[in-house]
């Protein structure tokens, strides 16, 4: 008897001991959470007069280790192949320390700024971003909306891509929405976080006075539509259609490898660019009412969602991880571009958007 009591009351200590490690196991992940934890780089987002075309940025990092910092900006853009060296767009940039320090610092290449240090401490960095044009590929800042292309508003450490990022952005005026791709931070209004620098870079954001469309569901994941002078237009139909798209292009591989996704119409315009879980797209809503333009505008949307499979996912090795100070250079965009054009008509066509004749047709202009 004596010896059943001592286990059935080691039993019950045991019992105890296992519950209270897994409270403490669950309560430090919690604690832990992407939400909660403090992040080592953040950034803050302004335009004091946008009607100048320029981005104000603040840059925080904590607890920088001694000796040579290399504080860089890319020179090109994932999803557009060309040099665009935002490096000469930097302006008024200054470097403080966490004593109030200014900092003296050095171009060790275009697009780097270098500092050298003697004991870890964290920094300051302020700089102001000119903006030229509106251009998916590039930031752009008027009194209506501001468009941030990540790589050429972002500065990183060098060797430190990997570190987790939160931006904060600070609306102008009476600007009221922000569309992105990137998680929100619960909690805090109008501030957002990045995994790493990576993710960021793939992430633009564009802020103003927003209008965002009912979004809808495919795979139990949202769609959101949330952009700049939409136009006039039938709305719910757009989004029926849209998910038609992604539910085609999710039945054709079979999967939805994101937990939501944005579309950003950023205006009237040319071009679009396809990022990890959202599109940026030049977009005049207008032209749906015309049936012609309307299927263009259907092809065009196909084309660069679909990009989040075929060349964000399924890529040429080259493309990833990216060389955001020499590009990423590959001889196989003929198949990352070449397969999208043919699953943009195929998707649209399975979608029930088009006829086989509108497909032939529109293979037979694109290639000829």
């Amino acid at each position: 008897m004596f010896a059943k009591t001592i286990h059935h009351k080691t039993m019950i200590k045991f019992s105890k001991f296992r519950l209270a490690g897994t409270f403490l196991l669950v309560l430090s992940q919690l604690l832990q959470s992407p939400n909660s934890k403090a992040q080592d780089f953040s950034f803050v987002i302004s335009t004091k007069n946008p009607a100048s075309h320029y981005i104000n940025v603040e840059m925080q990092v904590k607890d920088l280790k001694a000796g040579i910092i290399d504080f860089k900006i890319p020179v090109w853009t994932p999803g557009y192949y060309q040099f665009l060296n935002f490096h000469e767009n930097v302006e008024n940039l200054s470097i403080e320390d966490d004593k109030g320090n200014v900092l003296e610092y050095a171009k060790s290449q275009p697009n780097a700024w270098r500092i050298k240090t003697k004991a870890k401490a964290s920094y300051k960095i302020r700089y102001d971003i000119k903006t030229v044009r509106p251009f998916v590929a590039t930031p752009y800042v008027d009194t209506a909306r501001a468009y941030l292309s990540p790589p050429g508003v972002f500065l990183h450490v060098a060797g430190m891509l990997n570190k987790p990022v939160e931006v904060r952005i600070v609306p102008w005026g009476s600007w009221n929405r922000v569309s992105t791709g990137l998680d929100s931070v619960v909690g805090k209004s109008f501030t957002y976080r990045a995994d790493n620098f990576d993710v960021l870079y793939d992430s633009p954001i564009l802020i103003g006075n927003l209008e965002e469309i009912p979004p809808f569901e495919v795979d139990g994941k949202p769609h959101r539509f949330i952009g700049y002078k939409l136009g006039e237009f039938d709305r719910p139909a757009l989004m029926n259609d849209l998910k038609k798209i992604v539910q085609t292009s999710a039945d054709l591989i079979g999967d939805v490898p994101y937990k939501h996704y944005t579309f950003i119409p950023i205006g009237p315009g040319g071009g679009g660019i396809e990022h990890l879980n959202s599109t940026t797209i030049s977009f005049s809503g207008g032209a749906l009412n015309n049936p012609k333009s309307r299927l263009g505008i259907m092809n065009f949307i196909a084309h660069e969602y679909f990009h989040h499979y075929n060349v964000k996912r399924i890529r040429p090795i080259e493309l990833g991880p990216f060389d955001y100070d020499k590009g990423s250079k590959t001889k196989m965009l003929w198949v990352s571009e070449g397969l999208s054009v043919y699953y943009e008509y195929l998707v649209v066509r399975r979608a029930g958007l088009s006829t086989d004749e509108q497909l032939i047709e529109s293979l037979h202009d694109n290639i000829l």
